[in-house]
């Protein structure tokens, strides 16, 4: 994944950069300044989170895990690890849609988006599996792909996996996004995702994953709220 960097000598991580960034924006946004009169050759001084964070960067348009996402993979088993809380009706994959259905950077106030032309991409309604999204660079304790994958030997693994806040980072950028980026049709524009989770066990091995059901895309047209398409 490219991710371009602030001017900074700071030794801060990524995610921390970026989360001061979005900071600044939203602080700007909550201010009084008359962005409108900036003197820029823009309409506006920031017309999109993407002039927050370098232009031609959305890597980091849906914002991120912070350091309680602790979440288990499926069956709405709420949080784990040292945020442990089973009360919550919640999964790493509502939290992943959560995101991709809550981007950052919204319509102006009184107008919404409504897609038109929509296509969806289901992979002849196989969906996309983990292994259809191989990485070699994965930086986290699970399979090596861009989807959730967990597999180990036995009929079950002797606790359910646990994903940590860096993988869930990892599986939202350079998994879900990084998908819906790579099947986008030439002059549409990316409008809805579903996913599930698969199990797969035998008598010796078990496989735990994430899939992409499929992917929606479309004309995007704005229009005024509540929307109404022509």
């Amino acid at each position: 994944m490219t991710v371009i960097q602030p001017e900074t000598n700071s030794t801060v991580s990524n995610y921390e950069n970026i989360e001061n960034r979005i900071k600044a924006f939203k602080e700007l946004m909550n201010s009084n300044l008359d962005v409108s009169s900036s003197g820029s050759s823009n309409q506006t001084l920031f017309p999109d989170l993407t002039s927050v964070l370098g232009i031609g960067n959305y890597q980091w348009r849906y914002g991120q895990f912070d350091s309680t996402d602790y979440w288990f993979r499926a069956w709405d088993q709420g949080k784990c690890g040292p945020y442990y809380d089973p009360n919550i009706e919640a999964d790493a994959i509502d939290q992943l849609l959560y995101k991709i259905h809550h981007p950052l950077s919204q319509p102006p106030a009184g107008y919404r988006y409504y897609f038109i032309d929509i296509v969806t991409l289901s992979n002849n309604g196989f969906g996309y599996y983990p292994d259809d999204y191989p990485d070699e660079n994965y930086p986290g304790e699970w399979d090596a792909f861009r989807l959730f994958s967990a597999s180990g030997e036995g009929e079950e693994p002797p606790e359910q996996p646990c994903i940590n806040p860096d993988d869930m980072n990892y599986y939202l950028y350079d998994g879900v996004v990084y998908i819906i980026n790579d099947l986008k049709p030439g002059g549409k524009t990316f409008a809805d995702c579903f996913m599930s989770w698969d199990v797969g066990t035998g008598m010796y091995t078990w496989n735990y994953v994430h899939k992409i059901d499929s992917i929606q895309y479309g004309v995007r047209l704005q229009t005024i709220d509540p929307a109404k398409t022509p």
